[in-house]
């Protein structure tokens, strides 16, 4: 290798290591702002994010929004409050393509995408599972048992009870916990 090629590889690597410092800094920081404010929305709302509409309508509006405009106020602030309560999973699926080309390998950027997704996906339904606590647990078995899937086969953990890993352990403890 010459020393011009050395150079040139070295500077595309520094090129490189900076995306990805980049793209981790500002995705990281998006995941943090949007991810506590999901979980505020979430927490008003006691973990029901169809009732966001009504708990919107609930609130004590001055009298000049009172009428037809309330409707729409209402509408509008719910709209909005889904694209944040939504907003995490979007920002780990854009941190996680934005990896994929920047590193130009599937597996990091897969990673970030899909055990990111089920990771947030279960804390939701295990926060949604206590704060309701029986009201609706079939519903969160059901999506626990999908989520749980997805997580051991993204971690080749075997759901019938093969191995010893930690990962197991841990998972049998959640599956103790919510059944």
């Amino acid at each position: 290798m010459t020393r011009e090629t050395s150079w040139r590889t070295d500077t595309a690597m520094e090129g490189e290591e900076h995306d990805i410092v980049l793209a981790c800094v500002i995705s990281g920081t998006l995941f943090a702002l949007l991810g506590s404010s999901s979980f505020s929305i979430l927490w008003a709302v006691n973990w029901r994010p169809w009732r966001l509409y009504s708990w919107i309508f609930a609130r004590k509006w001055p009298d000049i929004f009172q009428g037809p405009q309330l409707g729409v106020i209402c509408g509008a602030l719910t709209l909005f409050a889904w694209t944040v309560v939504v907003s995490p999973l979007m920002v780990l699926v854009a941190w996680g393509s934005w990896l994929l080309v920047v590193l130009e390998r599937d597996l990091i950027g897969l990673a970030v995408i899909m055990a990111g997704s089920a990771l947030l996906l279960a804390f939701y339904a295990i926060m949604l599972w206590w704060r309701t606590q029986w009201q609706s647990s079939n519903t969160i078995r059901k999506l626990y048992g999908a989520l749980s899937f997805h997580t051991s086969w993204f971690l080749g953990i075997s759901p019938g009870g093969v191995g010893d890993s930690s990962q197991w352990i841990l998972h049998s403890k959640i599956r103790r916990l919510l059944f």
